[in-house]
């Protein structure tokens, strides 16, 4: 298997694992509990129609 492919797909289950986990985090910015759901994670790798990178280790960012 292609390494960038094999990399993709773990750190893709990874943060599956994170989010069907724990479906609610503390928000100490607005003293709430915040939903964990596909539309935050759509709106941490896009933000003003840009693709970001480096976030959750997407986009050639490594460590």
């Amino acid at each position: 298997m292609d390494p960038e492919i094999n990399y993709f797909i773990i750190r893709k289950e990874k943060a599956t694992k994170i989010f069907t986990a724990q479906e609610t985090i503390y928000n100490p910015y607005f003293k709430i509990q915040t939903v964990l759901n596909s539309d935050g994670f759509h709106h941490l790798q896009f933000s003003s129609n840009r693709e970001r990178s480096g976030v959750l280790g997407f986009g050639g960012y490594r460590r």
